[in-house]
């Protein structure tokens, strides 16, 4: 059965170090898939992966049939992929702290980075934001630093941020937290 988000065979380590080995999963479109197991098991590491801002050794990582980032054995590429801009429009991803993904001094200019990357205008990226901010009930902190918001206010940031590039795929490391 192909899903559309797989990988198959997925690999990851760093200094030829493998961290984790031969992942196969397939996620269905529209399926909420949990990831569990004890703290260091990876978990973290493969969700980093999957969006793209880790590294692979070996294996593939596909989206609707299309693979979009593969690795060699014994291989280790530096940094992002040389494919990041296609990740980036096609996979989200939600850090477990939210404040390591902020990179704007407001909570509006957070949320219109993920548009404006996508080649939206101004306007266009802040009609997104502030539909988001709205939805997600942050309309009020628009002009404040996001450094400032409380723990859960920060959290719905760090989503709105995500959903407002509108990626294909939502991943989250650690939602309920």
């Amino acid at each position: 059965m192909s899903g559309y988000l797989e990988t198959k065979n997925l690999s990851v380590g760093y200094h030829g170090k493998p961290l984790i080995e031969d992942v196969s999963l397939c996620v269905q479109r529209g399926k909420i898939v949990t990831l569990i197991g004890p703290n260091g098991s990876g978990k973290s590491t493969l969700l980093r992966t999957i969006a793209g801002l880790e590294p692979i050794q070996g294996g593939t990582i596909s989206i609707n049939n299309q693979v979009i980032d593969a690795g060699k054995p014994g291989t280790e590429r530096a940094g992002r992929s040389d494919r990041s801009r296609e990740l980036r429009t096609r996979i989200g991803m939600v850090f477990q702290e939210p404040e390591h993904q902020f990179a704007a001094s407001t909570v509006r200019d957070e949320v219109a980075i993920g548009p404006k990357s996508m080649d939206k205008t101004d306007e266009e990226a802040y009609s997104i934001a502030d539909r988001l901010l709205e939805r997600l009930n942050l309309s009020r902190f628009a002009k404040a630093n996001p450094f400032t918001l409380s723990g859960g206010e920060k959290r719905r940031l760090s989503v709105a941020s995500m959903l407002a590039a509108a990626p294909k795929v939502l991943v989250m490391d650690e939602p309920t937290f």
